[in-house]
């Protein structure tokens, strides 16, 4: 029934659309059934996406995926530039690693790839842009804007963290310029979000970056907006600070505990004060909620 189903296209089968998986049921079943129809194809399976929350809530799981019949090795590159307001390259990192098919999928399918590196850049803004690109052709590209604080520039910026169970961590090349990995407290090592996903009800660490300000001076409150209902005030608990790094700077460590809620896509609103007398800074940082 399902080859009767699925259509044919250049180089592999396109997926029927079936009723979609619930969010509890795709996460065990839209992969592996993808794999298998694949195998017993022998060809490439495409599958259309049919994730996201519906109407009344309902939420489905399966992002649009290319599924093939064979693990193989994939050659892939990591570029990251770090480009001034002239439009000149200031920094750079790269690193070339091979994925083990037959050993990473499950974890490149569930989380993914975390390239992790220090760049040396002086103060002001820079557009940090990264390309990753595989040996077959295929690439990702995308942009962030960074601020680089001068030495008398007060700052203090929430970061929020992720836990690295389950992601592949690549390195990029050490250089003997380089400083150590700045994300160190004691003796645990933490890794920035790029998309910060909690668990309602459970408790997530939160950093603020403090430069060229007293530790002890700065204030943060923190609220969560969406889901339909108004802002509500989430409390903070203070865990510790790091080391100051090369240029001085601490990373405050906090915990928020988010209350019951509904899945689905949130904002995390912080505001950060240096000191009593400094004026309010304002970050909303988008999550998502499991």
């Amino acid at each position: 029934m399902y080859r009767k189903r699925s259509r044919p296209c250049p180089g592999g089968v396109k997926q029927p659309r079936n009723v979609p998986f619930t969010v509890t049921t795709g996460k065990d079943h839209w992969h592996v059934l993808l794999r298998a129809r694949a195998i017993e194809s022998q060809a490439y399976v495409l599958a259309p996406a049919q994730w996201g929350k519906h109407p009344a809530g309902r939420l489905t799981y399966g992002k649009s995926l290319i599924a093939g019949s064979i693990d193989r090795d994939v050659p892939t590159e990591f570029y990251v530039y770090a480009f001034d307001e002239k439009d000149l390259i200031r920094d750079f990192a790269f690193q070339k690693v091979t994925f083990d098919m037959s050993k990473l999928r499950t974890q490149l399918e569930s989380k993914g790839v975390k390239f992790y590196t220090t760049l040396l850049l002086p103060p002001g803004d820079f557009s940090l842009r990264v390309l990753v690109r595989t040996a077959a052709g295929r690439s990702g590209f995308t942009t962030a804007r960074v601020h680089v604080p001068k030495e008398t520039e007060p700052l203090a910026a929430p970061l929020m963290l992720d836990d690295p169970a389950g992601w592949v961590m690549v390195k990029a090349q050490e250089r003997p310029s380089r400083p150590r990995y700045p994300f160190v407290a004691g003796d645990n090592t933490f890794v920035p979000a790029a998309h910060a996903v909690i668990a309602t009800g459970s408790p997530y660490t939160v950093a603020v970056m403090a430069y060229n300000v007293a530790p002890d001076n700065v204030q943060v409150q923190a609220s969560l907006e969406g889901g339909g209902g108004s802002p509500r005030d989430l409390p903070l608990s203070y865990l510790g600070r790091t080391e100051p790094d090369v240029d001085g700077g601490v990373k405050l460590l906090y915990e928020l505990r988010p209350p019951r809620l509904d899945s689905g896509q949130y904002q995390i609103v912080m505001n950060v004060r240096a000191s009593e007398a400094a004026p309010i800074r304002t970050v909303s940082v988008p999550v998502e909620v499991h």
